[in-house]
């Protein structure tokens, strides 16, 4: 992950990788932005949800991405303990989506 990736994320979108943006719930308007030029670029997008960050974060851009990171572990620096709490993020998506979260 880069920050920013805005610079970015046409050089990216010439790729092979199918997803180009995965950026953090806040600010607002930059998910948004991110969201949609992606879509303009003909990629998908993404957001990562860290640890302590609810689901109901993201529910203003559900309808714009197409893949949702549940972060296990705080962002920043390795050798961390897995956060048990994770796990019902996803189980949460996946009652959400019909079963169908991958």
């Amino acid at each position: 992950m880069i920050s920013p990736c805005d610079p970015y994320l046409e050089a990216f979108a010439q790729g092979p990788a199918a997803i180009t943006s995965r950026c953090m719930p806040r600010p607002v308007p930059t998910c948004i932005a991110r969201c949609r030029r992606s879509a303009r670029l003909g990629k998908k997008a993404g957001v990562s949800l860290n640890p302590a960050t609810p689901i109901s974060a993201i529910e203003y851009v559900i309808d714009m991405i197409d893949l949702v990171l549940v972060m296990s572990v705080n962002p920043g620096f390795g050798g961390q303990a897995f956060i048990p709490s994770a796990l019902g993020k996803i189980q949460d998506f996946a009652r959400d989506d019909g079963g169908t979260a991958d």
